[in-house]
C-alpha cells in the first residue's frame, strides 16, 4: 500500500509511481468499494501538486478551484485519489503547450461534483462511445505519459461509488468531465 500523504514531493512521486501500477491493475476488477466520509480537499491539492510537474514541462496552467477547505465526499481515500490522478493526468496530457486545465470541486445537494477542463484535444460524438474504454493494459503503463489506466480506470471507480461520469467536448475549446458522487446521509455528518 502506497502513502498518498506523503509530504516529500520526490520520494511522494516515486511511491505513487511505483506504486501506481499495482493499484491500477486491481481497479479493474473493482466492483464495490468501502466508503468513508472524506475530506477531499487536501487529497485534490496533493494530486495538483504531484502533477504540477507535468503541467511546468508543458508549460499549462493547472488550477485548482475549491468551493472551500472543507469538501466531503463519501469515497474511498486511495480509490479518490487514483480516480483524480487519472482524469487531471488525462486532461493534461490532451491540453496543448501553453493550455490550460482547470480542476473544479464542490458540492451540490447530497452530491459530490470534480469537474475537469481543459483547452486541448476534443472528441468527436462517434468518439463518445469508447472514451471510457480505452482498452489499456498493464504491460503499456510504464509507456503512457500518466501512471494509470486513464479514464477506463476512473470510470470503474466512479461505478464502484455508483456514481455519475458524464464527459463534454468543446469543439475547438478542449474538453470536460464531471463525476457526480452521491452522498449518504447528512452532509454535515
Amino acid at each position: 500500500m502506497f502513502n498518498i500523504f506523503q509530504t516529500d514531493s520526490e520520494k511522494y512521486q516515486s511511491v505513487w509511481v511505483s506504486k501506481n501500477t499495482t493499484r491500477a491493475v486491481n481497479v479493474q476488477s473493482i466492483d464495490t468499494i468501502k466508503t468513508v466520509r472524506v475530506n477531499t480537499a487536501p487529497l485534490l491539492k496533493s494530486v495538483v501538486k504531484q502533477l504540477e510537474p507535468l503541467a511546468k514541462s508543458k508549460h499549462i496552467q493547472l488550477d485548482l478551484r475549491l468551493f472551500s477547505d472543507s469538501i466531503y465526499a463519501d469515497t474511498h481515500k486511495e480509490c479518490f485519489c487514483l480516480m483524480a490522478y487519472n482524469l487531471i493526468g488525462h486532461s493534461l496530457k490532451d491540453a496543448p503547450i501553453h493550455g490550460c486545465v482547470t480542476v473544479d470541486a464542490h458540492t451540490e445537494g447530497l452530491d459530490f461534483v470534480l469537474t475537469v477542463m481543459n483547452n486541448g484535444i476534443a472528441f468527436t460524438k462517434e468518439e463518445v462511445s469508447f472514451l471510457f474504454n480505452l482498452g489499456e493494459d498493464a504491460n503499456n503503463l510504464e509507456q503512457n505519459l500518466i501512471p494509470g489506466m486513464g479514464l477506463d480506470s476512473v470510470k470503474r471507480i466512479v461505478d464502484a461509488h455508483k456514481g455519475q461520469l458524464f464527459a463534454e467536448s468543446r469543439e475547438g475549446r478542449g474538453a470536460a468531465y464531471t463525476v457526480r458522487l452521491h452522498m449518504i446521509g447528512d452532509i454535515y455528518q
